[in-house]
């Protein structure tokens, strides 16, 4: 796969995944939240498996295989999708998918405590313009008032799941296939998600009963095409290009996160969730090394230009 044609399925996801927290946010009010959690997960496996087995890519995991493939399935899939489904449920899906979109700035952070990856005066600002950005929307309340959202805070807990699990997805990316990966991760994640809904919703089952036609459609869609192949494409992208490059397109989510939850679910943007929304954008520009490389571009393309001009 050329990285042009990556970048492309990328940015796709990146529209996928910011409309995804609107369908999450709609089917977690038409369901119990945990119980349709595991249900949409164990469907993304399902919509993976013919191209595990066409492949022929499930295979003997060795140790280090085995830990990595288990440390993924509670991060990114267990802890990641608990939080975020009792976070949505308590929150409004713009201010879940800004905080979302700390994803980049968060594994860039990680990535320079696990991976080595220095931090330059510009990464740090951005770091801190993100988090600000995150702190003023988990502040703010649509009476503009002033409070404390449990909701936002276990997004943000969903957000820095999910970045830990990048870390060991491009661990474990170096000796297994990222479809493997993303398909037995979300198999195994769903399967415990589905034992502790059992036990914190114990009518979950019922409720499965409850939606509607639409309500499934949209259960279908968000697993199928946002957690199933969504997750494998940028998987596939963390293996090829690594884990601070593909955090960069993360940065696109919280503009369709905000553009949906206006348009499809009536909901009300105030000031601060624009200031947010340019606080975390800034942030991540900054914080992933965009704005390192492109000084680095420009303080060597200078002396090549005055010495062509001799």
């Amino acid at each position: 796969m050329s990285r042009t044609w990556l970048y492309v399925l990328l940015t796709s996801v990146m529209i996928t995944w910011g409309l995804n927290v609107i369908a999450v946010k709609w089917i977690i009010g038409a369901f119990t939240p945990l119980t349709i959690t595991a249900v949409r997960i164990f469907i993304a496996s399902l919509s993976l498996l013919p191209i595990l087995l066409l492949r022929r890519l499930i295979q003997r995991l060795n140790r280090k295989e085995l830990l990595y493939l288990s440390l993924i399935t509670l991060t990114g899939v267990f802890v990641h999708h608990f939080c975020l489904a009792v976070g949505l449920a308590q929150t409004s899906s713009a201010n879940g998918g800004l905080i979302l979109g700390t994803v980049p700035i968060v594994t860039s952070i990680l990535a320079a405590v696990l991976l080595g990856v220095r931090l330059s005066f510009f990464r740090i600002a951005g770091l801190l313009s993100g988090f600000f950005g995150v702190l003023l929307i988990m502040l703010t309340q649509h009476s503009d008032t002033w409070h404390f959202s449990w909701g936002d805070l276990f997004v943000f807990l969903a957000v820095l799941a999910q970045a830990i699990s990048f870390i060991f997805i491009k661990k474990v990316t170096a000796t297994m296939e990222a479809a493997a990966v993303t398909g037995l991760s979300q198999l195994f994640g769903s399967l415990l998600l589905f034992f502790v809904a059992l036990s914190l919703e114990p009518h979950g089952l019922a409720s499965l009963r409850e939606g509607t036609l639409f309500d499934w459609c949209v259960v279908l869609a968000s697993g199928v095409l946002a957690t199933g192949m969504g997750h494998f494409i940028y998987n596939t992208a963390i293996q090829k290009v690594g884990t601070v490059e593909a955090a960069v397109f993360l940065n696109m989510t919280p503009f369709f996160s905000l553009l949906g939850s206006v348009v499809l679910l009536g909901e009300t943007l105030l000031a601060q969730h624009w200031i947010s929304f340019l606080c975390v954008a800034a942030g991540v520009f900054l914080g992933t090394g965009i704005a390192d490389e492109w000084m680095w571009n420009k303080k060597w393309q200078r002396p090549s230009t005055l010495d062509s001009n001799r």
